[in-house]
């Protein structure tokens, strides 16, 4: 079970981040990417 903690650091990671495609290497904020269409994305920290 994860603390109340982990889960409020794993949010706001969540929150700080936004969905990129690796393969096309571009930020996919819809959570679908617009080049390939994959929904398979990782998570880019915005600077």
């Amino acid at each position: 079970m994860k603390s109340e903690i982990q889960n409020k650091l794993e949010q706001l990671a969540y929150n700080r981040t936004t969905p990129f495609c690796y393969g096309c290497y571009i930020e996919a904020p819809t959570g679908v990417c617009s080049d390939c269409h994959s929904d398979d994305l990782m998570r880019h920290w915005r600077s």
